[in-house]
């Protein structure tokens, strides 16, 4: 016990007292609901688990008065999923760090998402160079989670999203085309085999996600060749039951996202729904749970109609909510507030019983993990509480007491994102300040939606985050990532659109200004990237950065190269600079978005930096 209160004091701010005071009673009662009573004569903890146990002890601490709390989990299984595929891999000190934090919020499980991410013994080439989690390295996890009384749940894929395995001809066998494998094939079975094994010896739950999403191409590479057409859905299905098969012969209960079979039925004219609803139904193993994920509806019917829809496949549904890091190196955190008050609301509702928050890394991992600290709040509490609406103060008070850690600071991070025109809680999916950063300041693919006054904006920001590290000193080194961030738009933002005004007028005396302005904006970039590269090194294992000193490093150079093609210009040693003699169009087609700011665009680095192929 005391070991327990050891580590969860690790993250309290107001530590748990070791040894119990005599007048702290702690019962184990696993039919009744959890209860802290604390009165003058002493302190009674009723307990049903010993996650709930951890929940009510950082309460315990955090309560000096007189108190009386119960608490029912309204969910059967409140889950945290932890990408560790988009080239981040968290340090296993990292991922204890957050266990902690999960066991005091009242978390019963964590996912980890591993493409290719862990060793596969048998095949070499499976996650080599991308900082894979070795065998003692999940298990030490999983023991480290049941310690907290968390359920670690292997979180693979068995269809799509293997790019980053196809990196290496070894794998050519089994790919169909893109991302994906080739189903009906015997080595992809063998593959497939390997994974399920490797999962079933490193982790003591008999649970799994088997992945499955967002495979659109399936059937239509090496298999069309191979099987000549077949529908899609009967390849799915056929697939499905094969990897059931053997996640049954393992002793295993498997989980999969939804996408592939809702977006089957919303293809389909309304007649012909039901009766192919029907069909997909009947032949969805009964072991399987089917995850719905939903990052971005706005309104609670969305979300109704949705869970509704999954209704009409099976009753095993988990709903899967997201908390926005993966915008770029700043978070949209109102976003993930509003749409996960909504969502949960309706799970509550609708009375589905296991929830899961993910925080995907797309295209890079920019953001820091710590960031969703406040949505991982709001899920729990929601979860304890009853209810989607709990007040900001009581997450705040909340999320103070299980981290020590500011919710006004961290909900800050997300203002960065909210240039003018784009109000609080933001547009869907609209991260201005990844692609205002790494768009090139001679192509200006994004010109048409910079506003004027943008570096009043991000200067501000960067004050607000130099304040937040002062205040919030335990998650400073996020904030000065974030305000190192703001220095550099803050420069960088309207340099394109000045710089093709000055070029226009072939005004010199500006462009001489405006030389200087891309050397300065490259000296920043370069603490910029050192600052986020401590971060990283801390949350993470070293492979993977390398993205990142790509894609910095590479706007450095560009900076300077803008600089001298400006000297050359200047100097007459060239006429013309072809670049900015190229009108600026919208980045999208003429439309709603078109000339409005921010745009609403989340194509990843490689479209923000070149219209060339990369």
């Amino acid at each position: 016990m005391y070991t327990l209160i050891e580590e969860l004091n690790r993250e309290l701010p107001s530590p748990i007292p070791t040894p119990l005071p005599a007048n702290w009673h702690l019962v184990y009662d696993p039919q009744r609901p959890g209860l802290l009573e604390i009165t003058e004569k002493g302190m009674l903890l009723r307990y049903p688990n010993r996650v709930q146990l951890c929940r009510l002890l950082a309460m315990a601490a955090d309560h000096p008065e007189p108190c009386r709390v119960e608490e029912q989990a309204r969910f059967s299984q409140l889950s945290f999923m932890l990408d560790c595929s988009r080239n981040a891999v968290p340090r296993v000190e990292t991922v204890k760090k957050l266990l902690r934090r999960m066991a005091v919020m009242g978390y019963h499980a964590l996912l980890l998402y591993t493409e290719d991410t862990y060793t596969l013994e048998d095949y070499p080439y499976f996650g080599h160079m991308r900082g894979r989690y070795s065998r003692q390295e999940l298990m030490e996890m999983d023991d480290y989670a049941a310690f907290l009384g968390i359920e670690v749940i292997p979180c693979i894929q068995t269809l799509a999203h293997l790019n980053a395995l196809f990196h290496w001809s070894a794998f050519s066998s089994v790919r169909d085309t893109g991302d994906i494998l080739l189903c009906d094939w015997e080595e992809t079975e063998k593959l497939i085999r390997a994974m399920v094994e490797t999962c079933r010896n490193c982790f003591r739950s008999r649970k799994i996600h088997i992945g499955m999403d967002e495979a659109e191409m399936t059937g239509l590479g090496r298999y069309l060749t191979i099987h000549g057409y077949v529908p899609r859905h009967e390849i799915l299905l056929r697939h499905l039951n094969r990897v059931a098969d053997i996640c049954r012969e393992q002793g295993l209960e498997p989980m999969m996202w939804s996408d592939m079979f809702i977006k089957e039925l919303r293809s389909l004219p309304e007649e012909q729904r039901q009766s192919r609803a029907a069909e997909i139904s009947a032949r969805i193993p009964e072991t399987v749970t089917l995850v719905y994920w939903d990052y971005y509806c706005r309104t609670g019917e969305k979300y109704r109609n949705h869970i509704l829809q999954h209704r009409s496949l099976t009753e095993k549904i988990c709903f899967a909510g997201g908390a926005w890091k993966w915008s770029g190196y700043a978070p949209l955190l109102d976003h993930s507030l509003l749409a996960g008050r909504l969502a949960l609301e309706q799970c509550l509702e609708q009375g589905i019983r296991q929830v899961m928050l993910t925080a995907w890394g797309d295209d890079g991992a920019e953001a820091s993990l710590w960031v969703v600290l406040p949505i991982m709040q709001l899920y729990a509490e929601c979860c304890y509480r009853g209810t989607a609406q709990v007040p900001e103060e009581v997450l705040s008070r909340r999320l103070a007491a299980c981290t020590g850690l500011s919710w006004k600071w961290l909900m800050a991070t997300s203002r960065i994102n909210y240039i003018p025109g784009n109000p609080a809680p933001g547009k869907l999916s609209s991260g201005p300040a990844k692609y205002l950063l790494y768009q090139d300041p001679m192509l200006g693919l994004f010109d048409c939606h910079v506003p004027p006054d943008t570096p009043d904006h991000f200067r501000d920001c960067a004050a607000l985050m130099a304040r937040a590290g002062q205040e919030d000193p335990e998650a400073s080194d996020t904030y000065r990532v974030l305000e190192n961030l703001c220095r550099v738009l803050a420069e960088k933002a309207t340099l394109g659109v000045e710089l093709r005004a000055a070029y226009g007028r072939r005004d010199k005396a500006v462009l001489r200004v405006l030389e200087a302005r891309c050397r300065r904006t490259a000296e920043l970039t370069g603490d910029f990237l050192e600052v986020r590269r401590k971060l990283w090194l801390e949350e993470n294992k070293a492979p993977g950065f390398e993205v990142l000193d790509l894609r910095l490093g590479g706007l450095i150079f560009r900076l300077k190269a803008t600089a001298d093609t400006i000297r050359r210009f200047l100097s007459g040693e060239q006429q013309t600079i072809e670049e900015l003699e190229e009108p600026r169009l919208p980045f999208s087609p003429p439309g709603p978005e078109d000339g409005k700011y921010p745009i609403l665009e989340n194509c990843g680095w490689r479209h923000m930096v070149t219209a060339m192929e990369i």
